[in-house]
C-alpha cells in the first residue's frame, strides 16, 4: 500500500472517529459523502483483490445510511474497459455496501486514473452538497494517463 493511500485512509478514519467522539462541531450522525475510486486493472498480480479488501475493511468504520454516510464507488481500469459506477446511496447500509463491493471483479487492462477522476467530478455534482466530502482513490499501479488536471478539478 502506498504512503499516499495510507495517509488518505488514516485521515478518513481520523475524521470519522472525530465525528463520533465530538458533538461540538459535527452533529452526532456526522453526515458525510464518501466517494471511493477503485482501480480494478490488477496491474500488480492479485493487487485488485487486496485493494478491494482494503476498501471493505475501511468501510467497517463507516455508518452507511440515509442520515449518516452516503457512499458511491467508481471501479475502473483501462480506457477500453467500461467503468462501473455505483451511484450515491447505492447501498442503504454497511451490509449492502459489503455485498456489492465484494462482487466487483477485475477485467485487467491498464490504469486510466484520469478518466476515473473525470467521472468522479461528474458524480460529485449529484452528491448531497450540504454535507462534507471525502474522496478516496485506491490504486495498485501507475496511471497510464496523467491524472493531475482531473485531480485538481476535483479539489
Amino acid at each position: 500500500m502506498s504512503l499516499l493511500t495510507k495517509t488518505i485512509v488514516g485521515s478518513i478514519l481520523l475524521f470519522i472517529a472525530f465525528c463520533f467522539v465530538s458533538s461540538d462541531i459535527f452533529p452526532s450522525s456526522c453526515e458525510l459523502n464518501v466517494l471511493i475510486v477503485l482501480d480494478r486493472s490488477d496491474s500488480v498480480k492479485g493487487g485488485f483483490n487486496r485493494s478491494r479488501d482494503f476498501v471493505l475493511n475501511a468501510s467497517q468504520e463507516l455508518n452507511i445510511g440515509p442520515h449518516a454516510h452516503s457512499v458511491a464507488v467508481i471501479a475502473y481500469s483501462g480506457k477500453r474497459y467500461p467503468r462501473q459506477i455505483l451511484p450515491w446511496n447505492f447501498a442503504k447500509n454497511n451490509e449492502e455496501f459489503y455485498k456489492k463491493v465484494k462482487q466487483l471483479r477485475s477485467p485487467g487492462g491498464t490504469t486510466a486514473t484520469r478518466e476515473a477522476l473525470l467521472d468522479a467530478y461528474v458524480l460529485m455534482e449529484s452528491r448531497n452538497k450540504s454535507i462534507p466530502n471525502v474522496i478516496m482513490v485506491v490504486t495498485d499501479g501507475q496511471s497510464q494517463d496523467v491524472p493531475t488536471d482531473a485531480a485538481r478539478k476535483l479539489q
